[in-house]
């Protein structure tokens, strides 16, 4: 059925209680289909009905020409189902079938204003409102039921009523039900909350890791090699990139003082080493994997620096995570969930055709996502942005005004997804292949939507989210809420420390410090950059 036919027909189901022949369903799936023939040939049907007659019934029908106009009065209804001239009673329409009307045109949203009785707080609202007739803020509060009568209003008018869910979704509802069902909260309240990640990263080097093991990875130029002696960091002199060094130095310096002897190798590309396929398995860390990758997974420097640079609104990174925080803090406040724009949003480089979807999707359906490419360094020509100019550079609090965000990944995980949760927002995440280590604790359908890589159902699940909006309020808490809670700057050095003590565990020989080493410090760092 046609999107729009779709819409028209959730309308007459509140009026028909659910039940329609299908013959009359098809009549109000035509695209052209105005409110005042939904008026006429889906609610006056529902009228009549056994329910239409104890509610009221339509007497007068114009034509849909007639009805665009102020030619055509409104219809008189009666209560008691009879045709009656006095009579001025309108059968109520609530918060929740209004909704339905919004998107048509102009002409449609007048009509079912006047053929239908709204309450009064409601009236009000509306018609102060008029001539934003496509706001979102508008769909929001009524959807949100923000006023006190009418069919389908939520909690907030005193009764508990189920909204108006089609039975196409009920694949989803229950998939979400499941998953909430199984889900247990984390409820420590440090870093143990990601206790299992460490540890399965560990688990093939429960036999041991030897000297030559070390050397032999020290000498492929995989990473760049440290050690921690005697409280003090030592590192080679080369570091591919020094920004990421020292945003993995900042963290290590802030634990040293707890940390027992050891050597490890840090990679600090964007990009795994150490394939399961590989034998014997080799210790390196990286901040990204997939499951096909036995690296061990660390916090990655963007935490602290090093991000990537956006030009001209992060041209050194993203910026340290607790200051982000409190930027996204203020942001998710000034733009609570009935004030966000109800569509999808998306800003982002071509880092991999993985994202074209979503892109022309928003060409093809601009309400119902905006999504564009940026510019990056590669970029050469429009080519690069599938034939269209790059888009502007947006800051992501400013991300945080909009429903539904899509975190895609990049050459690797992608660093926006923490931050994206932070906005109160629903958070769609494209793909489960990349991890970072905190991702194994999110869980779909509980803490955000998730979409398959080729983006084949995110049209579907856009729909869904505003048809259920209440259901898409819950999931976005529950994910703000994860972030908030267990991804604190206290955690990062908290998983550091853990996964660094352990690690040190299945070191089979005592380390000595490579005299050649630069040992690194505080003030070491503020000169190195």
């Amino acid at each position: 059925m046609h999107e729009r036919g779709q819409t028209y027909w959730v309308l007459w189901q509140g009026f028909q209680g659910g039940r329609a022949e299908d013959k009359t369903r098809e009549s109000c799936a035509t695209e052209a289909a105005l409110a005042n023939t939904i008026l006429r040939q889906c609610v006056a049907p529902a009228l009549e009905s056994e329910e239409g007659v104890a509610r009221g019934r339509r007497t007068q029908a114009c034509s849909p020409q007639q009805q665009q106009t102020s030619a055509c009065p409104v219809p008189v209804l009666s209560a008691q189902g009879n045709p009656s001239s006095s009579v001025t009673e309108k059968p109520e329409i609530g918060a929740q079938a209004l909704l339905q009307v919004l998107h048509p045109k102009k002409a449609a949203f007048d009509y079912i204003l006047g053929a239908f009785h709204i309450p009064e707080a409601a009236e009000k609202f509306i018609n102060q409102s008029k001539p934003l007739y496509h706001d979102d803020e508008i769909h929001d509060l009524l959807l949100n039921g923000q006023f006190e009568s009418g069919l389908g209003n939520s909690k907030r008018s005193g009764q508990e009523t189920e909204p108006l869910t089609d039975a196409k979704w009920k694949v989803i509802t229950d998939q979400i039900k499941k998953a909430v069902e199984v889900y247990k909260p984390c409820v420590k309240e440090n870093c143990s909350c990601h206790q299992s990640v460490w540890q399965q990263d560990l688990a093939p080097f429960q036999g041991g890791i030897s000297k030559e093991i070390i050397s032999d990875v020290v000498s492929r130029k995989l990473g760049t090699h440290y050690q921690i002696v005697k409280n003090k960091l030592y590192r080679e002199q080369d570091c591919l990139f020094p920004a990421r060094c020292s945003g993995v130095e900042h963290f290590l310096l802030e634990i040293i003082s707890r940390l027992p002897d050891m050597e490890m190798v840090i990679n600090v590309r964007d990009y795994p080493q150490v394939p399961k396929w590989m034998k014997p398995v080799i210790p390196i860390f990286s901040f990204s994997k997939t499951p096909e990758y036995n690296d061990i997974m660390y916090p990655a420097w963007t935490f602290w620096e090093g991000g990537p640079a956006v030009w001209p609104i992060y041209p050194t990174g993203l910026g340290r995570w607790d200051l982000m925080r409190e930027d996204l803090r203020r942001s998710a406040e000034k733009w609570p969930w009935m004030k966000k724009i109800s569509k999808g949003y998306f800003r982002g480089s071509r880092t991999s055709p993985e994202r074209d979807p979503l892109i022309l999707l928003s060409r093809e359906n601009p309400e119902l996502v905006d999504a564009e490419y940026t510019k990056n360094q590669a970029w050469k020509s429009e080519k690069d942005t599938l034939g269209k100019p790059p888009a502007k550079e947006i800051p992501l609090v400013d991300h945080c005004k909009y429903k539904y965000l899509f975190n895609f990944r990049g050459v690797a995980a992608s660093f926006r997804l923490k931050h994206l949760f932070l906005c109160g927002s629903l958070v769609f995440h494209v793909g489960e292949e990349w991890l970072e280590f905190f991702y194994p604790q999110l869980k779909p359908w509980v803490h955000y939507i998730p979409v398959r890589s080729d983006l084949s159902n995110v049209r579907e699940l856009l729909q869904f989210v505003k048809e259920n909006d209440a259901i898409a309020q819950e999931i976005s808490e529950r994910g703000r809420q994860f972030i908030t809670e267990h991804l604190q700057m206290e955690d990062v050095s908290c998983y550091w420390e853990h996964l660094l003590s352990e690690y040190s565990q299945t070191l089979t020989y005592k380390v000595k410090r490579r005299k050649s080493y630069s040992e690194i410090t505080s003030e070491w760092l503020k000169t190195e950059l």
